[in-house]
C-alpha cells in the first residue's frame, strides 16, 4: 500500500478520499509536537508528504518541514500565498503547491506527483550546489519528462553538454566550484557550446559581484536571471512544450482550418458563409479521428494536471533577468 503523511488543520476533508484511492494515511494535527516530529522521523522513506503551509505555520512549526524533507516529496497546501511564504518554500527546496484544492481535486495530483519519469524528453546538465535550488529544478525538469544532470564542474559541465539530448545548460554564479573565467573561456572555445541554451543565475539575495558583470558572460548569454525567473522560466516553456503540440494535434485532427468559422459565429451564419461545401465537409467523427481526439483530449489534461501545482512560480515581469551585453570582453 502507498505511504502517505498528512499534516493540516483540516485533515478531515482529505483523509477518505486518499484512503479510498488505496492511500495508507499517517496524520498529523498542527501544530506538530515535538514527540510528533520524533514519530515522523522514525517513519520510512520515499512517501508522500502532505503539509498545510501559512505565515503562522512557518513562524510556529517550521521544523516540520526540514523533517519532512526527509521522508519524500511534499505537497503544500495553502490560502493565500505571500511573499513570505513563497520564500520559505523555496529556502526549504519545496516546488508543490495547491491553493485551498478540494479532495477531488487534490487525489489526481498526488498521482502525479507520484509518477516516476524516464527522462525520454531530453536532459539539462546543471551546474549548482545550493539543495534546494536542486530540489526545485528536479521537480519542475522532472514533471515534464525531463532528466537533470547534476555536475560539480565546470570541466565535467562541459564533458557532460556533450552528449546528445541536453537541452538547457543551467549555471548558478553562487555555486562555489564555479570558475566563472573558465566557464567563459571554454565556452568561447567550444563550437558545440553555441548549439544549446546556458541558463546563467543567481540568487539575488546575496547580490551581484562586479567581475560577474565584466567577465565576459555576454559570451555566454545575454542575461543573468535570478532564481524566481528561472523557475518562473522553466515552467513556463516546459509546459508549453508539451501543451502545444498536443493543440496544434486537436487542431489538424478537428479539421480547424476549414471550420474555423464554428468558433464564433452562430449556426445560421455558419450555414450561410458555407453554403456551397457544408453538405461536403470532411467527416471527422471517424472512428480512427474520434480516439484520437479522445487520446489528445486526455493528453492535455495530463498536462495541465502537471502544471496545477507548479503555477504559483510562474511570475509576471516587463524585463527578465540583468543583461549582460556589453558587460566587457
Amino acid at each position: 500500500m502507498k505511504q502517505l503523511i498528512l499534516a493540516t488543520t483540516k485533515n478531515f476533508l482529505y483523509r477518505e478520499e486518499l484512503v479510498r484511492n488505496g492511500y495508507s494515511v499517517t496524520e498529523y494535527n498542527l501544530p506538530v509536537p515535538e514527540s510528533g516530529m520524533e514519530e515522523i522521523e522514525s517513519l520510512e522513506s520515499s512517501r508522500i508528504c502532505i503539509a498545510e503551509v501559512s505565515e503562522e505555520i512557518v513562524n510556529s512549526n517550521s521544523r516540520l518541514f526540514d523533517v519532512l524533507r526527509k521522508k519524500g516529496k511534499i505537497l503544500c497546501l495553502s490560502g493565500q500565498i505571500s511573499n513570505t511564504v513563497k520564500k520559505f518554500l523555496l529556502d526549504h527546496g519545496i516546488s508543490d503547491l495547491l491553493q485551498n484544492p478540494s479532495a477531488d481535486r487534490l487525489m489526481p495530483y498526488v498521482r502525479i506527483m507520484s509518477e516516476k519519469t524516464l527522462g525520454r524528453s531530453g536532459s539539462m546538465v546543471i551546474l549548482d550546489d545550493s539543495d534546494a535550488a536542486k530540489e526545485v529544478l528536479k521537480n519542475i525538469i522532472t514533471r515534464f519528462d525531463y532528466q537533470p544532470v547534476f555536475i560539480a564542474s565546470v570541466e565535467e559541465l562541459f564533458c557532460s553538454a556533450l552528449n546528445s539530448g541536453v537541452r538547457f545548460v543551467l549555471v548558478n554564479l553562487s555555486a562555489r566550484s564555479l570558475d566563472l573565467n573558465g566557464l567563459v573561456k571554454k565556452f568561447y572555445a567550444c563550437q558545440h557550446s553555441t548549439t544549446i541554451p546556458v541558463l546563467v543565475y543567481k540568487d539575488m539575495r546575496e547580490g551581484l559581484f562586479v567581475h560577474e558583470l565584466v567577465s565576459g558572460l555576454n559570451r555566454v548569454t545575454r542575461f543573468i536571471l535570478s532564481l524566481d525567473e528561472l523557475f518562473s522560466f522553466l515552467v513556463d516553456v516546459l509546459f508549453k512544450k508539451e501543451m502545444i503540440p498536443l493543440l496544434a494535434s486537436l487542431k489538424k485532427s478537428s479539421d480547424f482550418d476549414h471550420c474555423s468559422s464554428y468558433a464564433d459565429e452562430t449556426v445560421s451564419r455558419i450555414f450561410f458563409m458555407n453554403e456551397k461545401s457544408i453538405f461536403n465537409q470532411a467527416n471527422i467523427l471517424t472512428e480512427k479521428n474520434f480516439n484520437e481526439m479522445m487520446r489528445l483530449i486526455r493528453a492535455m489534461e495530463t498536462t495541465l494536471l502537471k502544471v496545477f501545482g507548479l503555477r504559483w512560480l510562474k511570475i509576471e515581469a516587463d524585463n527578465k533577468g540583468i543583461s549582460t551585453a556589453g558587460k566587457g570582453e
